[in-house]
């Protein structure tokens, strides 16, 4: 089945879907990580740092690396054509496969010897893994509703998916004192709500709310007619063109895939060495500054950068169409904007974060890391945050718009850049410890960026445009108010709460 978001879509259309599908996004985006933020915080308080560092270092670790493999390569792909269901249905098996072998290269190499002291860790492990597999069998209806921009289905799911994990995260972690299981169960029944709500979404839209539209003659109907597209067709269905996944598609998802694996090593390389590194308290306390200095990049930057994806593919990334003049100037003038937006944001975060961390952790945690070096890991975490919000929008409209010789050539620059950080993470570690985590992972973006600036360049100048970085700065009257703020910021600190004045 191949599918476009309606039968009549235009630029115009697109963005304002896009642009309200990201609103949507970003909202859920706020909810969810609130929520979830704040049962963290409960659960701070109510479990040692030990447990709290397995969970959200470890198990997550396992998570991500599970679900980035298998989604990535997959969402990205079927977004730069019309959806292949034959192709969206392939990352089953493919998840099933890099959930078992992932697995068994955690349980068997990658735990230290902490892990033996604790009777509850690999059956709670094994339920994470569960989980990881429930999600990945909710996927191709996922890939089918982003590439109809069907953004409120999404938000909707999600949300009552995250709440049931988090209710009964509460209720079994700190009511019953169920520890890692409990975290385990939490995440199963996650991945249960998700494929029970989108199969249920399209089959119900199928035998329910579609004959009511045709009756009503409306012009809004999704081109999903039958049960029987949702599911992958080897032969040619009635006025449907026979589905097969072409050389150029498959060549785009073994790209993004190998994308994912080097920017999971860039991502989320920080929690590799603080597993082979790091006590499981250091684990822990590295949690509890990733859960309060990601918190923004979570509920903002995140659905940003996937409308940015989503919007710049349709203007500009269509395989078989030349983009039009309009849409070139339209996007460079999103593009301007968006960079901008995020690189004031991120000051924000550095003039105010990095005065009051202290505060905020005393706050919310009372004294329990009072004397600890986790307020001054906090602080650099801010400048990892702003630097990072820049990192997700340029990048997200290079993957976008490139060639499949220029994502090639991305993808050597992203092994070389994973190298880079990869020594620069050992050497800054054992200089500074945890912050070093942090400055690598600072140097990595910036490096990321200066390719994806001279990337966009060189893009509009092919097509006879010009985009201005000069226009993506703040000015110097802005400059100068946030160093001031940063110096009042500074100065009150000390002033009020490190001197007790």
């Amino acid at each position: 089945m191949s599918t476009t978001p309606n039968n009549n879509s235009t630029p115009q259309s697109i963005i304002s879907r896009s642009v309200s599908g990201g609103l949507s996004l970003i909202g859920l985006q706020i909810f969810t990580r609130i929520i979830t933020f704040i049962l963290n915080n409960i659960i701070i308080r109510t479990i040692s740092e030990e447990y709290f560092g397995i969970y959200s270092i470890q198990y997550q670790f396992y998570l991500s690396t599970v679900l980035f493999l298998t989604r990535e390569g997959f969402r990205r792909a079927c977004l730069r054509s019309d959806i292949n269901m034959n192709l969206a249905w392939l990352s089953i098996p493919t998840g099933i496969a890099v959930s078992l072998i992932v697995g068994w290269v955690f349980s068997t190499y990658m735990f230290a010897s902490e892990i033996a002291t604790i009777p509850t860790y690999f059956f709670a492990f094994t339920l994470i893994g569960v989980g990881s597999v429930l999600e990945i069998l909710s996927e191709p209806m996922y890939i089918l509703a982003q590439n109809l921009l069907l953004y409120r289905v999404r938000v909707g799911i999600e949300i009552v998916a995250t709440v049931t994990r988090c209710v009964l995260t509460y209720y079994l972690v700190v009511e019953q004192g169920m520890g890692l299981i409990g975290f385990g169960y939490a995440q199963v029944a996650f991945g249960l709500v998700m494929v029970v709500l989108y199969y249920g979404y399209f089959i119900h839209y199928i035998l329910v709310t579609r004959p009511k539209l045709l009756r009503e003659k409306s012009k809004e109907i999704l081109p999903v007619r039958s049960v029987s597209q949702l599911f992958p067709s080897f032969t040619k269905q009635p006025n449907e063109k026979k589905e097969k996944i072409d050389d150029n598609l498959l060549w785009f998802l073994l790209t993004y895939t190998w994308q994912s694996v080097q920017k999971l090593i860039l991502g989320e390389g920080e929690k590799l060495v603080l597993i082979f590194s790091a006590s499981l308290f250091n684990q822990g306390v590295y949690s509890v500054v990733n859960n309060l200095g990601s918190l923004v990049a979570r509920f903002l930057f995140q659905p940003v950068e996937e409308t940015c994806f989503s919007l710049f593919s349709k203007l500009l990334g269509g395989t078989n169409t030349k983009p039009k003049n309009e849409d070139i100037e339209t996007s460079a003038w999103i593009l301007q904007v968006l960079t901008k937006l995020m690189l004031l944001i991120g000051l924000v975060f550095v003039t105010f974060g990095s005065n009051y961390s202290d505060l905020v952790l005393f706050i919310l945690y009372s004294t329990k890391f009072v004397g600890t070096s986790t307020p001054n890991i906090l602080s650099w975490y801010c400048l990892f945050v702003a630097i990072m919000g820049i990192n997700g929008i340029t990048e997200a409209f290079v993957q976008s718009v490139a060639s499949q010789t220029q994502l090639a050539r991305y993808n050597y620059l992203l092994i070389f850049f994973a190298v880079v950080y990869m020594m620069t993470a050992t050497f800054l570690v054992n200089l500074t410890g945890t912050v070093g985590l942090i400055l690598a992972n600072c140097v990595n973006m910036l490096l990321r960026i200066g390719y994806s600036l001279y990337f966009i360049q060189a893009y509009f100048q092919s097509k006879g445009s010009r985009i201005f970085l000069s226009r993506q700065l703040p000015s110097v009257s802005i400059c100068i108010v946030f160093l001031a703020c940063y110096v009042l910021g500074y100065l009150s600190f000390w002033k009020f709460y490190q001197t007790g004045g």
